[in-house]
């Protein structure tokens, strides 16, 4: 199972999770001379129907008025019918949630009919389809729950220990509990098999609730220690989490505790000066003094973590009002300053003044605000951060490679390089986790078949892509490329290229998935790589079945382009997922069996040995059934 993780966290990404895009028709970056009657994405797993959203746009920023999409090959194939539309450069976004692990997965495409690349798409930016409202709700009453048990695991703090209620508490972990269930089973309808590892985030928050729920008679240690892990549990679910992995889980589980903890400790202090208004000045001004010297502490971990997301997740300044995201964000910026103002003017000049009931009426005002900023944040978990809009030459790229085509791909750094040469042109792409690079530069140097060099100039054709009408001579070419970009290790990749390219041969892949999937046990050792200037991470041991593995994989739902052996040898090829840019190095033996896998894929490089341990007629394994 560690294996399993590792494989879904070093994949996940702002456009994807663990729903991999295997292809698309058409596909990124086409040119047609007549109008498709629709799009269609092929994914590597099931989706669930229910939520699929396409949006379609043209160059302009107009949306294209489109009948609901439908679902093919057992949910594995989303298809967007299209009316008929005239010349222009069309952009498709769209948004799917797993059925099988529950993970949400969005993502563009371009393509040009009729026209060429000539034009340019007005500034600004654009998202995704709407938030959920049923997912919004939910994700409301979870902040809810987890500040109103922040507030009771605060009473015996406010009142100095003379206090502790243990009915906030158990009330509010219970909410947020029921919060997570309802969340896993409306996200997660099937977490049978080998699938149920990626779904583990919100079933482990909801155990970490449920036994500080058994705890909450205890002291506040221990509860609220897990009432945070609960919190960082779910963390791993949003927005932050998929596009900086642990780094932005962390930002935003600091985010949604120090908001439980205002707004839950704001909510007993409301509660003691309302209930002892008739009392003397010394009942209430303790807890209220108390209160504030956190509380500044907590609105500034709020307002620094909410700004650090802002800026990480929003594709400009104009995304910030011409979003829903952006919108939304607004309101909740809105919120949080009147919410901060309320509480400044409790604290400077009603509590210091002695003022009872002005201090009723602002800390009232302050917890109203708050949980419209708590809205507003479920708001924002579940709706798809905006992505830019570009010049349309950079949005569709250099058209497909028309005819056989040679592939390579590597780290060079930090960075990846995607090669990909046909007859009469070389593409290469220098990308991260996140997609094209901008600003990166590249320098190459063909080695020729009869040993002469020359550099190649490619022009830029967007993000971290470059292009150049090249044609490959006859037999094997080196390719030194050296990416470099702002922000990121650099370094340089080398790709042998031979010409012409062995025949394409796509039943040497089904044979391999066919071979792998009737495997009815395997140990596969797993290393990760993140740059190439540096060591790999130690080997990591899982084992589980053949069946069990191929699910695991993007390319378990087909989709695979330029499957082609490795020329010189027998038992090896290469093959390439356009969607999820994936490259795929594969041994296999002379039962179909995988050896040895090499997957290269923006930002990684996982290699996979395989044991299936002794044959059944032998005492010991043998050469054949191990690995390299």
């Amino acid at each position: 199972m560690t294996l399993a993780l590792t494989l879904l966290a070093v994949l996940a990404g702002p456009a994807s999770a663990h729903s991999f895009l295997a292809t698309t028709d058409p596909s990124q970056g086409a040119r047609l001379t007549d109008a498709p009657d629709s799009v269609a994405l092929q994914l590597s797993e099931a989706v669930a129907p229910g939520s699929v959203q396409i949006s379609v746009r043209r160059s302009d920023g107009s949306e294209v008025v489109t009948p609901p999409p439908a679902t093919q090959s057992g949910n594995a194939v989303v298809r967007q019918p299209l009316p008929d539309v005239g010349s222009g450069v069309y952009v498709v976004s769209w948004q799917v949630t797993s059925a099988v692990d529950g993970h949400g997965s969005a993502g563009e495409l371009a393509f040009a009919v009729g026209t060429d690349a000539s034009v340019e798409v007005p500034a600004g930016a654009t998202g995704a389809p709407d938030a959920d409202p049923a997912a919004a709700v939910i994700a409301w009453v979870f902040f809810a729950g987890l500040a109103a048990a922040s507030g009771g695991l605060a009473v015996s703090y406010l009142t100095a220990g003379s206090a502790r209620d243990h009915q906030w508490v158990r009330g509010g972990v219970l909410v947020a509990l029921v919060a997570v269930v309802l969340r896993t089973l409306g996200q997660v309808p099937d977490v049978g098999g080998g699938h149920w590892s990626a779904a583990l985030a919100l079933p482990a928050a909801a155990l970490l609730l449920g036994l500080a729920v058994s705890l909450a008679r205890t002291g506040t240690t221990v509860p609220s220690g897990l009432i945070v892990a609960a919190a960082a549990a779910w963390s791993t679910r949003s927005h932050s989490a998929a596009a900086y992995g642990a780094a932005g889980a962390a930002l935003d589980a600091i985010h949604l505790v120090a908001a439980a903890a205002w707004t839950g400790g704001l909510a007993q202090v409301v509660r003691i000066v309302w209930q002892d208004r008739r009392a003397g000045r010394d009942v209430w001004v303790q807890p209220v003094r108390r209160y504030a010297r956190p509380a500044l502490w907590l609105v500034a971990a709020v307002s620094l973590s909410g700004i650090v997301q802002a800026a990480l997740l929003l594709a400009g300044w104009q995304a910030v009002w011409s979003t829903t995201y952006g919108q939304v964000l607004i309101v909740k910026t809105v919120l949080l300053v009147a919410a901060v103002s309320a509480a400044a003017v409790a604290r400077l000049r009603a509590l210091p003044g002695g003022q009872p009931t002005l201090l009723r009426r602002v800390t009232a005002a302050e917890l109203s605000l708050l949980a419209g900023v708590l809205g507003a944040a479920a708001l924002l978990v579940t709706t798809t951060p905006p992505t830019p809009t570009v010049a349309v030459d950079s949005l569709l790229g250099p058209p497909p490679i028309d005819g056989p085509t040679v592939r390579a791909m590597d780290l060079a750094g930090s960075l990846t390089v995607d090669i990909a040469a046909g007859k009469d042109r070389l593409d290469v792409s220098v990308i991260s986790p996140s997609g094209g690079v901008e600003d990166a530069s590249v320098e190459i140097v063909a080695v020729r078949p009869d040993g002469t060099t020359s550099e190649l100039h490619p022009r830029p054709c967007g993000p971290g892509c470059f292009t150049q009408e090249w044609a490959l001579p006859a037999g094997e070419t080196r390719l030194q490329v050296t990416a470099a970009a702002p922000g990121w290790t650099g370094g340089r990749m080398e790709a042998d290229l031979g010409w012409p390219p062995p025949t394409a041969a796509p039943d040497r892949f089904e044979a391999m998935v066919q071979a792998m999937r009737g495997v009815d046990r395997v140990t596969l050792t797993e290393s990760v790589s993140s740059d190439s200037t540096s060591d790999t991470t130690g080997a990591t041991d899982a084992t589980m079945t053949g069946e069990a593995f191929v699910d695991l994989m993007p390319w378990a739902g087909g989709g695979v382009v330029d499957v082609r052996p490795v020329e010189g040898r027998t038992d090896a090829f290469t093959f390439y997922l356009p969607g999820s840019r994936m490259y795929f190095e594969v041994v296999t033996g002379p039962d179909g069996r995988l050896r040895h896998q090499r997957m290269v894929n923006p930002g990684h490089e996982i290699g996979y040995r395989f044991d299936y341990g002794p044959p059944a007629s032998t005492s010991s394994p043998t050469e054949q059934d191990r690995t390299p």
